[in-house]
């Protein structure tokens, strides 16, 4: 594609659809990065789509953005300036083709619950999009959908493909998401094997025979299956999300409370930043005033030292005028 520095389009970026379709049972919908007007001059008219594109073709479906989370690891392709101010804006920069480090996870998680709990009384969406709305936001959205959901990770990435119109392309991604299920089937597994030794009355066994795993272990109904979520029909009425699918491990339990730990800080973090963000406003605005004090200031003294030779000029005709007269 045609363009040089920041108006360069995204490598294959008129190859995807721009906007998919909401998630059943979520709030979510992924599209991919929109472009601000400079990059029009490299597109033919039927490839744009601008922020203001982004906005008109979600109203259309009659429908509201709500939040809107940025994954693109660079700031040249559209800016907040540009987004109505009743839409909230949020920034994770997240590197491409990598998956996304811990950090990352947990602020995507504490920006969608911190977004739900305040918008409980509304429907407004979480639109999520990186540079073409595929590998990073998908990765992130089934990830949500799998720790916080608890649904199945195929079937998160199903549902996820669907929507979006075009499925996730990094193996790496697709497989780290593959072995959230064999990481939570062997602490559920483990978790019934300590329910059913601690549920009988028989004495505990020999050391020895703590170390062999049990032959079999016991299931209840629900616990040890996670919930499969429906695919999504033109029929289905999408849900709030909220409801957990499937028991919980041990080792779950202390990752999730591990989890609310770091969420808890990030917003402590959140909140030095907004409050360190007004103060640098404050002193903008105040050394804003300061300057216009002193351009206007300047511009009096400048007004004052033209005026007075512009009166010095004229003393100096009309004196020149008189001199003439008197020697007539």
């Amino acid at each position: 594609m045609a363009g040089r520095g920041s108006c360069r389009v995204p490598e294959r970026w008129t190859e995807y659809i721009p906007l998919g379709r909401r998630m059943p049972g979520t709030r979510f919908v992924a599209f991919k990065v929109p472009l601000k007007e400079s990059f029009d001059r490299n597109l033919l008219p039927e490839e744009r789509f601008s922020p203001h594109d982004l906005i008109r073709r979600v109203e259309e479906r009659k429908e509201e953005l709500g939040l809107i989370i940025d994954l693109t690891y660079t700031t040249r392709y559209y800016g907040r300036e540009e987004l109505p101010p009743t839409l909230r804006y949020c920034k994770i920069l997240t590197m491409g083709h990598e998956i996304p480090n811990r950090k990352t996870i947990l602020r995507f998680k504490y920006l969608v619950k911190k977004f739900l709990t305040a918008n409980k009384d509304n429907d407004k969406l979480i639109g999520v999009h990186c540079t073409h709305g595929l590998n990073r936001t998908g990765y992130l959205v089934c990830r949500y959908l799998i720790d916080v959901e608890g649904m199945e990770p195929n079937a998160a990435i199903e549902l996820f493909n669907k929507c979006r119109g075009h499925p996730i392309e990094r193996s790496n991604y697709i497989q780290d998401l593959q072995k959230r299920a064999l990481k939570n089937s062997c602490e559920v597994k483990s978790l019934g094997s300590d329910l059913s030794r601690s549920k009988g009355s028989a004495p505990a066994k020999p050391p020895k025979q703590l170390v062999k795993p049990p032959l079999a272990v016991p299931r209840n109904p629900g616990s040890s299956k996670k919930k499969q979520w429906p695919g999504p029909t033109a029929q289905e009425q999408p849900q709030e999300l909220g409801h957990r699918h499937g028991a919980l491990g041990q080792g779950q339990l202390q990752q999730k409370k591990l989890e609310q730990r770091q969420l808890k800080k990030l917003e402590h973090l959140e909140q030095r930043q907004q409050s360190w963000n007004h103060l640098e406003q404050e002193k903008q605005m105040k050394q804003n005033h300061l300057e216009q004090k002193k351009q206007m200031k300047q511009n009096h003294l400048k007004q004052n030292y033209l005026e007075q030779r512009q009166q010095k000029k004229w003393n100096h005709l009309e004196q020149n005028h008189l001199e003439q007269r008197k020697q007539k």
